[in-house]
């Protein structure tokens, strides 16, 4: 725009002035806030100034009622409204808020929050240019805001979070001090971010500096925040432009959407290289993935219901208690479905195959290194450890015995997929192995009977001394398991 770059009589340019006064008012610099605010009046214009004013206390103290204060203010009173922003609390929360719910609306993630949740009703009015839905929402006095504001989406984004947080409607600290504006000798560098011809690009640098705030409302992180400063810096990095503008036009492009194979679930939750590690066995059962999160490989699994959790998690609380090797299992609630995640033992590839079966369609399937237990070849080289695997899943009643469910990793080996079901038949060989390997795992039981019956013994001892839930049925299961081996 041209009017931003018309030269002032400080040499500087009005778009640069913009800058200075808004990060002023920020950090509750009140002399320099009065120069730099008095240059706009002098010579950009009344309004000039109004909007910087109304755009502070949308985007720097979320106060709806200020806002619209100022809008009607005579312009001969612009100046006390310079004294009122810089003393009075400041949070950014209304820009953190809208860009978290344009991230939900996108990858339409449910939240229980009734901020989120009316935010992304805004957010596909927005997208569907149904602006009457959200004028009606605004009402007439903050309509008049919304034009003067070029719709900009601050305004329904205060007034949602004023409609939820009295914490907002703080009483107005009015005292006008008797103080002489005051201007830099030298342009602060905090003030020569992104948003200024030659300043520091990236928003980083914005945050840190730009952003900077005193006199603060909430603590030092706010509520959005966190979300927030993640997603502008993924988008930087991924796409040069991470402004919510950008944002908007490239959700209206489809540039987000995913695969029908890919859950955008976990898309909108940051997890990204996501793979389908096999085609479901049977139908309505959960899938499994691998996907990356800050450089980390992670299996994901799921949806699950209630149920899965808890036979998940009673069994990966026995895997602790009896020393078992585990892999850090943890539950997430996305979109009222869980997922469980976990440490992934493979440095997974982007090698894939495109499958299909009765259940699923095409989809790319993972093809590349595995860990996957091999029995012949495991119970000739870590016999104990493979057995002890095979006595636990007997333990909790783990029903899947395939040997992608026995992972190993170097000389350690994991038991994974292992749903607790105590009600299940004891054994200790899988039912699908080669004749060599089963003769091969008889025979190592029957040689370390002995070895075999004390380490259940101290996991007996380990059960014992905890809370936890069906103690007696495991103890039970544990003594079965015992009378099996000494009959081998």
């Amino acid at each position: 725009m041209a009017f931003l770059r018309k030269n002032t009589s400080e040499n500087i340019n009005i778009g640069l002035i913009y800058s200075i006064f808004q990060k002023c008012i920020r950090r509750s610099l009140l002399k320099q806030s009065l120069f730099y605010g008095k240059l706009l009046f002098n010579e950009g214009s009344p309004n000039c100034l109004r909007k910087r004013l109304v755009q502070s206390c949308l985007e720097d103290m979320a106060n709806l009622n200020l806002a619209l204060e100022i809008l009607n203010s005579e312009d001969n009173y612009l100046e006390k409204y310079i004294h009122i922003l810089c003393n009075n609390k400041k949070t950014h929360l209304s820009a953190w808020f809208q860009r978290v719910s344009l991230h939900y609306s996108i990858y339409d993630l449910i939240s229980n929050n009734v901020e989120i949740t009316k935010a992304k009703e805004m957010n596909i009015y927005e997208f569907n240019n149904n602006l009457k839905e959200i004028r009606n929402f605004l009402g007439k006095d903050i309509n008049k805001l919304y034009s003067f504001m070029d719709k900009s989406r601050l305004v329904w984004a205060v007034k949602i979070l004023c409609d939820n947080r009295p914490e907002l409607n703080y009483t107005i600290n009015r005292n006008i001090e008797d103080i002489q504006a005051k201007r830099f000798r030298v342009i602060p560098n905090w003030v020569l971010d992104k948003h200024v011809k030659g300043g520091t690009p990236g928003y980083k640098f914005f945050f840190e500096n730009g952003c900077k705030m005193n006199n603060r409302l909430y603590p030092d992180l706010e509520d959005y925040e966190k979300k927030c400063k993640k997603l502008y810096l993924i988008e930087e990095k991924k796409y040069g432009k991470a402004r919510t503008k950008y944002t908007i036009e490239r959700w209206k492009q489809g540039l987000y959407e995913v695969g029908d194979y890919i859950p955008k679930v976990l898309v909108g939750n940051f997890y990204e290289d996501i793979i389908q590690i096999q085609l479901l066995t049977r139908r309505g059962f959960p899938k499994v993935y691998f996907a990356t999160k800050n450089k980390k490989k992670y299996v994901l699994k799921g949806p699950l219901n209630e149920e899965d959790v808890y036979k998940i998690k009673f069994t990966e609380d026995v895997k602790k208690i009896v020393k078992q090797k585990h892999l850090n299992v943890k539950f997430k609630k996305w979109n009222n479905n869980y997922w469980m995640i976990s440490d992934s033992l493979v440095d997974y590839t982007n090698d894939h195959k495109v499958k299909n079966s009765k259940i699923e369609s095409m989809r790319p399937i993972y093809d590349g290194p595995n860990v996957n237990c091999n029995f012949d070849e495991a119970i000739i080289n870590i016999p104990k450890k493979l057995v002890l695997c095979a006595i636990f899943k007997s333990l909790v009643g783990a029903t899947d015995w395939a040997a992608r469910n026995f992972l190993v990793k170097g000389k350690k080996i994991y038991s994974i997929d292992d749903h607790s079901n105590l009600n299940q038949e004891i054994r200790l060989i899988p039912k699908k192995i080669k004749n060599k390997s089963k003769i091969e795992w008889l025979n190592y039981i029957k040689n370390n009977r002995e070895k075999l019956i004390k380490k259940l013994n101290k996991w007996d001892k380990r059960i014992n001394k905890t809370n936890i839930e069906k103690k007696n049925l495991l103890q039970k299961k544990i003594k079965g398991i015992k009378n099996l081996i000494k009959k081998i």
